[in-house]
């Protein structure tokens, strides 16, 4: 299976910040999807269940761009 490079950073950091450790499963789900929107985003974060991320449902994209920053992984795989 050959990564695009959007979807290696989008892996790459949500790997990071959930400490996923099935890097290829979270890549195929990723390649599986057309659109990389938020909402995609947020379920595959949600869907980890390793922590309780339920805010995210409700926030905007701004306290979701807040968020990634303050977690330290924001631009990683650049």
């Amino acid at each position: 299976m050959k990564k695009d490079k959007v979807t290696e950073i989008l892996s790459t950091a949500l790997c990071d910040a959930l400490k996923e450790r099935s890097e290829v499963g979270l890549v195929k789900k990723i390649q599986n999807v057309k659109e990389k929107t938020k909402k995609v985003l947020m379920h595959e974060i949600l869907s980890n269940g390793k922590v309780n991320r339920s805010w995210m449902k409700t926030a905007t994209f701004d306290q979701v761009k807040q968020y990634i920053k303050d977690q330290g992984w924001y631009g990683k795989g650049t």
